[in-house]
């Protein structure tokens, strides 16, 4: 059902896809890896030592980087370090859920503050929006955070101000999908919430869609892809009328959508499955 695309030899692999590109952060370098072809494009030292809490964003000309408690900002041509903010200073302020938009880097401080770096000025600012770390947030007409009281929160993109919150979950919400309509959650209460993206109000909530704790993968035309790793398992639900597709008997930390196909890094192994053949 998978197919290869490449082997890595690191210890502490992560990745992520943009056009053509795969993108895998692994030890103390950054590869780019035709997704096509497999050839490696670049490969270069980056980091000076290994990181088991990084993640990371393509962001056009840049990645943004999460570790512990600074955030990099490195030339996605170059693979050079341009840019470098210290966000916090121990484990109490360590960066949590992060993302981007046109003109901000956003990134969850964990126990609530919310830090903000204008991509054009590197100005760093934090404001207070929640009462717990966000673990998931999103960037679009608001801002849309999940934190770990379970609660959804929607954040003005001006003032940066809370507007609302509702409880959601009983647990950490902490994976969050956007479509045009909906917000779909997952949380450690195991259940999959569906919110209604102007009111943020629940709308429907199904318990137990793992029996253990999972993620919400991505969408691919009307599938909402989640992933459970302690079950071992990844469930392709119908969106139209929330409905269980098809489970296939795999997951990994590490699963993303990209062009009709389910990309997965397994240890070292990037592969992937096409989802028109499942």
């Amino acid at each position: 059902m998978f197919k290869n695309v490449f082997q890595l030899n690191g210890t502490n692999n992560i990745m992520k896809i943009d056009g053509n590109i795969i993108y895998v952060c692994s030890d103390k370098n950054i590869i780019k890896i035709d997704k096509n072809t497999s050839n490696v494009i670049d490969c270069k030292k980056v980091f000076p030592k290994n990181g088991k809490s990084r993640d990371f964003i393509i962001d056009g000309d840049f990645i943004y980087f999460r570790e512990f408690c600074t955030c990099y900002r490195i030339d996605s041509d170059t693979l050079t370090i341009m840019n470098e903010w210290k966000l916090g200073n121990d484990l109490r302020t360590d960066i949590c859920g992060i993302c981007t938009d046109d003109i901000n880097f956003y990134a969850g401080i964990r126990n609530g503050p919310l830090a903000i770096i204008n991509k054009k000025t590197g100005q760093l600012k934090y404001y207070n929006v929640s009462d717990s770390s966000i673990w998931t947030i999103k960037a679009d007409d608001f801002i849309y955070a999940g934190n770990v009281n379970g609660q959804m929160l929607k954040i003005d993109k001006v003032s940066y101000q809370l507007i609302k919150y509702t409880n959601i979950h009983k647990k950490n919400l902490k994976s969050m999908l956007l479509t045009k309509e909906y917000i779909y959650t997952g949380s450690q209460d195991l259940s999959l919430g569906i919110i209604d993206r102007k009111t943020i109000e629940c709308i429907d909530k199904y318990k137990n869609c793992h029996k253990k704790m999972f993620y919400l993968v991505g969408k691919w035309k009307n599938f909402m892809i989640t992933a459970s790793v302690p079950c071992g398992e990844t469930k392709i639900w119908d969106i139209s009328n929330h409905s269980l597709y098809k489970t296939i008997n795999k997951a990994t930390w590490n699963m993303t959508m990209k062009d009709s196909k389910l990309y997965m890094m397994d240890g070292g192994m990037i592969s992937y499955a096409d989802m028109n053949k499942l």
